[in-house]
């Protein structure tokens, strides 16, 4: 069967190229998902019984529609100078940083792809292996750019299994998928960023980068860098939501890369051990009152009731022993025309929010 209709659900031909996808199984070599896949299929067909008379595939008709998604594969990526040069990844990342633009051409991609998956090694498409080679790059700088699962996992090729082996073979074109140089997270971070002369976009996205390899590759030892982490996502978060612009982005995270290297200076420097610099950190982030001290015993409090994650009577125990530690200074929730009443809710809040973020890291420290 081949789905006359737009195939905007094209569960049918996933399911079928799943065959040709197996994955990984520790102890028996590489598996195949039967299972998914006619679950898949089951999905797939069952929306339109009618066609399931016509056949499984009309390959001819699959022809047509591969044809015609590379057509427009190659129009969403018209605009783009994809000329021999360093620049190409940085005016592919340019042209696809906004999130619509870049959702668009990532699904078409992905159903020029399976189509190529059925259809292959079928003659037709020798005519046009070039151009899907071509498309195919500009894909891969776009997941490998815009997909934080691709640095978390290091994970740069989220390709088909045919795909995968043309692109490792195919020489008839130029390969676009060469990286941009990580930026350095140093003391020179801000002049580094400002000299690089590329559009504020593809700051960003490089700085993010880096930033995601630098923390991913330091946090074991430096675990306070998980949560300059989870602040990092915080601002590609509101960046992706336009809540900030690019410029206050890149300022934002800016000051994370030169937050971190301060810390690492201050760690190297600092008698606290890893697990009590990393609370250290977060109390100091907080505003609380000679950080260094109260990180020391808050730890200690922690060490000596290591079951409070499990059970809830003895981490609020632990929330009471550190709600005594811990001293916010009166700026954080007071004004002098707020009531009282109010002002003591805010510091209860604050309080809170302390101590949930130290709880949260000293998870981290411990595992």
């Amino acid at each position: 069967m081949y789905l006359d209709k737009p195939l905007k659900d094209h569960t049918l031909l996933q399911a079928i190229a799943r065959v040709n996808r197996p994955y990984p199984d520790k102890e028996n070599g590489l598996i195949v998902d039967y299972i998914g896949v006619f679950e898949d299929l089951q999905r797939a067909l069952a929306f339109d019984t009618a066609t399931i008379s016509k056949g499984l595939i009309n390959l001819e008709k699959l022809k047509e529609r591969f044809a015609g998604l590379l057509l427009a594969a190659q129009a969403a990526v018209a605009p783009i100078n994809l000329s021999d040069d360093p620049g190409r990844p940085a005016r592919i990342i340019d042209h696809f940083f906004d999130e619509e633009v870049r959702e668009s051409f990532v699904s078409l991609f992905k159903e020029l792809q399976t189509a190529y998956e059925i259809l292959s090694p079928d003659p037709f498409l020798r005519d046009y292996l070039d151009d899907y080679v071509l498309i195919t790059q500009v894909y891969q700088v776009v997941y490998n750019y815009f997909n934080p699962e691709a640095e978390r996992r290091r994970i740069h090729r989220e390709l088909l299994r045919k795909t995968d082996a043309l692109i490792r073979k195919h020489v008839g074109a130029a390969p676009v998928v060469d990286a941009l140089p990580l930026y350095p997270i140093n003391r020179d971070i801000a002049n580094v960023v400002k000299a690089d002369n590329v559009s504020d976009r593809v700051k960003v996205t490089n700085l993010y980068r880096s930033l995601i390899i630098y923390i991913e590759q330091r946090q074991q030892e430096q675990p306070y860098l998980i949560s300059i982490g989870e602040r990092v996502e915080r601002v590609i978060q509101r960046l992706r939501e336009r809540q900030i612009s690019v410029q206050v982005a890149l300022e934002q995270l800016g000051a994370l890369a030169e937050e971190a290297v301060t810390a690492e200076a201050e760690q190297a420097e600092s008698d606290l051990t890893s697990g009590e610099f990393a609370l250290y950190w977060v109390l100091k982030g907080q505003g609380v009152r000679d950080p260094k001290c109260a990180a020391q015993t808050a730890h200690r409090i922690l060490a000596e009731h290591p079951g409070w994650p499990y059970n809830a009577r003895l981490e609020s125990k632990v929330r009471l022993e550190l709600y005594k530690v811990l001293r916010l200074p009166p700026q954080r929730a007071i004004r002098e025309e707020q009531s009282e009443m109010l002002a003591e809710a805010q510091r209860a809040s604050a309080l809170k929010e302390t101590v949930d973020n130290l709880l949260r890291m000293y998870r981290v420290v411990v595992s």
